[in-house]
């Protein structure tokens, strides 16, 4: 859990409160204005419901999700007090029971909110991350078709603004692009100092500074380009392209620099208060690369 509240919390809390002095600065930004309950509640992942809208969202809006990334993170430390074998099957029927449970139609909020179906996206994670631990591999092919797949379902499926079922209309696909990827990585599929993973590594700045980066951009697109002659898909290549960069730079700068000396700081806290006695079998951590979440 330090592990990752180190490796989640900082960025998300930089953003959230960069988020509160830019409307602060200029209001006219945020047509509605925070409440005290909602800053709380962003700053410690909890689900706030906007009255208005019915939905969970904190200060810096993309960190909804985050809120359910912390609800998983404390399910699964709760998990490893259990064997391991049973939690591969108890883990995902717990979150397909709740997301069933939204069937009943629950009122009040945080019902609403743990119940919601869009937790079958994390079953799908679940089961094809234990899939690929178990030793499965897909050939550059057959992990292309996959890819294929889950762009021709966001198309043909057309996910909306709105969340309803977008387990269907966004859940499905985005399974099969995401592991359709990462079968073509593990088949060789990448060629060496590609560009994607750099931006993979980035990816966690990335999703949290689209919410400042891409209204910036377009602003600043609509000010130079005031006649409207740009074509409307170039601008958002352009956005797109813009944020890209803006991320790397920021992860590059400011999130991997924060993220080494918080892993220092986390490995001299644990070497200093391991018991007398403790095994090195115990103490040993396996050591793995974190790209982006």
């Amino acid at each position: 859990m330090a592990a990752r509240i180190t490796r989640i919390a900082p960025m998300y809390w930089i953003l959230t409160s960069l988020m509160l002095v830019i409307v602060w600065a200029v209001p006219s930004l945020k047509d509605t204005d925070f409440t005290v309950m909602q800053i709380v509640t962003s700053y410690l992942f909890i689900p706030y419901e906007v009255k208005e809208q019915g939905n969970a969202y904190p200060v810096l809006y993309v960190g909804w999700t985050l809120t359910y990334e912390m609800f998983f993170y404390a399910v699964f430390a709760l998990s490893v007090c259990f064997p391991e074998r049973r939690m591969r099957l108890a883990l995902p029927a717990f979150f397909a029971v709740l997301s069933l449970l939204s069937l009943t139609r629950p009122t009040p909020f945080i019902f609403r909110f743990l119940t919601d179906p869009l937790l079958l996206e994390f079953v799908f994670g679940c089961l094809f991350a234990w899939a690929y631990l178990s030793g499965y591999r897909m050939s550059r092919p057959a992990s292309a078709a996959l890819v294929v797949a889950g762009i021709l379902g966001f198309i043909i499926l057309t996910p909306g603004s709105s969340m309803e079922h977008r387990t269907v209309f966004a859940g499905i696909p985005a399974a099969l692009l995401v592991s359709g990827m990462i079968f073509w990585e593990s088949a060789d599929g990448w060629v060496e100092g590609s560009l994607l993973p750099k931006i993979g590594d980035a990816s966690y700045s990335l999703y949290l500074l689209q919410t400042l980066t891409i209204p910036a951009f377009a602003r600043l697109l609509a000010g130079v380009d005031k006649l409207r002659i740009l074509p409307g898909d170039i601008a958002c290549l352009l956005l797109v392209a813009a944020t890209v960069m803006v991320s790397v730079l920021v992860y590059r700068v400011l999130e991997r620099t924060m993220d080494v000396k918080l892993r220092e700081w986390r490995r001299n806290f644990r070497d200093i208060h391991i018991p007398a006695g403790t095994s090195e079998e115990m103490v040993a951590r396996p050591v793995q690369r974190d790209r982006g979440l």
